[in-house]
């Protein structure tokens, strides 16, 4: 008895304690939206909101009000420019529906009154997903964000579907039928719901291997690049050859490819290990495989290197290099001769060097 009684009250302990994160979290977003003079607060109270949801759901611990202002005033001018083209586009549609509208003489205006419609159709379902975009992929570019929305409400229309008329219901019935709640629930209640729905999907686009302990993903679907550095580094400052600041140039630039890269997290995740690669002239430059010690010897770093070797098999690419003159690092240093073993393992040649070693795998040898 007394069992089912401690079960039970855990799980009204959640629920409660999840009712006083949202409510909380709308009055911080309601806040927010006021004091950027609502037409400028809006948009970032969203994005703080939507971030802070996604933590949650993730089983994340962090204080909220410091969280919430934190992501906020990060997000202040990109959400607004998100938001700015937004209502640009919307006032391009509606301007061009009322046009065609009042003209409706001819086949052609019927055509481009319906094309209008299909238009407002397509912005309308990425206005409703582009804040998820926005707080699983922070290093997007703008661009990257409408792009991706779209291909997430192709690729996904059921999804999408159901995240539109989650809000739709929302925010057309309960919030004016019940207008009581708005202060309470309006942000948080249906970006809890879009965020849990969407979480697992968004994350199997990216995810190249997942397992019971860790998740490899791409790159350009992981933001925080500190993480990967404090891991190359070891958490004891700067690594000797590569400062945080060049590290992170790499990959924001575009010297690192992020499509082509990966990194390896755990349940709480917590980065466990990553592979860098760029690609120059129909060869993919690996930059290096780096993983935690606790996870060594495991396969992990195979699976990362087949991701790679999968476009050599293909013909797609004609080697891989792991130290050249166009790549980041020039060579592997001779520190790290313990890790050659690994690639003479799966295939590579080495190349003695003065102050190092070059590593190369050409499309014959695979």
């Amino acid at each position: 008895m007394d069992q089912f009684l401690n079960k039970h009250h855990s799980k009204f302990s959640q629920f409660m304690d999840l009712i006083y994160f949202l409510v909380v979290t709308n009055f911080l977003a309601i806040l927010g939206t006021v004091a950027g003079l609502v037409l400028f607060g809006l948009f970032p109270s969203i994005m703080a909101t939507y971030a802070l949801v996604k933590m949650r759901i993730r089983g994340e611990s962090f204080p909220i009000a410091q969280t919430f202002i934190s992501h906020y005033k990060k997000s202040f001018v990109e959400s607004n420019k998100i938001g700015l083209i937004i209502i640009l586009l919307w006032m391009a549609i509606l301007i061009s529906w009322f046009f065609y509208i009042e003209q409706l003489t001819t086949t052609f205006h019927w055509i481009g009154l319906a094309v209008i419609g299909l238009l407002g159709i397509i912005l309308f379902f990425l206005s409703m997903i582009i804040p998820i975009t926005y707080v699983y992929f922070p290093k997007f570019k703008i661009k990257e964000y409408f792009t991706f929305s779209l291909m997430f409400s192709l690729g996904m229309p059921l999804l999408s579907l159901v995240i539109v008329l989650n809000l739709l219901f929302f925010y057309a019935i309960v919030v004016v039928r019940l207008i009581s709640i708005f202060p309470f629930l309006a942000f948080t209640l249906p970006a809890y719901v879009n965020v849990y729905l969407a979480n697992r999907r968004i994350m199997k686009l990216f995810t190249v291997f997942q397992d019971a302990h860790v998740t490899i993903r791409t790159l350009n679907s992981f933001g925080f690049y500190d993480q990967l550095y404090e891991l190359l580094s070891g958490g004891d400052g700067e690594h000797p050859l590569i400062t945080s600041q060049d590290f992170i140039h790499a990959i924001e630039s575009g010297i690192i490819d992020g499509r082509l890269s990966l990194v390896m997290t755990d349940q709480q995740e917590k980065v466990v290990g990553m592979m860098l690669s760029s690609y120059h002239e129909a060869s993919i430059h690996l930059e290096l495989i780096w993983i935690d010690p606790s996870f060594q010897h495991r396969g992990y770093g195979t699976r990362m290197l087949a991701f790679i070797e999968k476009p050599l098999e293909q013909g797609d690419i004609k080697e891989i290099k792991l130290g050249s003159d166009q790549g980041y690092f020039e060579m592997v240093p001779v520190q790290f001769s313990k890790s050659l073993q690994f690639f003479i393992k799966h295939g590579f040649t080495i190349l003695r060097q003065a102050e190092g070693w070059k590593v190369q795998k050409d499309g014959a040898q695979s």
